[in-house]
């Protein structure tokens, strides 16, 4: 939800793409699509857990496949590899 509030803002602000790394980069597709606006979206990796994926492998399966699927559902929006840096 806040996803959708954020892009419809960019919009009406004459924003046309963006690029977001982020958790649940595949609800965040799905609210980009909706409200029409052009993305390129990572699933943020880390070392650790994240509050969308339990371990590190289970995320780049997560990234493998919104590679293969975003292009196939969402034609204005590609998946990209978003490792998060060290703390």
């Amino acid at each position: 939800a806040f996803a959708a509030v954020g892009m419809a803002e960019l919009i009406s602000s004459g924003v046309t793409t963006i690029n977001d790394m982020s958790f649940f980069s595949t609800n965040v597709a799905i609210a980009a699509n909706k409200i029409g606006i052009r993305a390129v979206l990572g699933e943020t990796l880390v070392s650790g857990r994240s509050p969308s994926y339990g371990s590190l492998p289970e995320a780049l399966k997560i990234v493998e496949e919104n590679i293969a699927s975003f292009p196939k559902k969402y034609p204005t929006i590609a998946a990209s590899v978003a490792p998060h840096g060290v703390y």
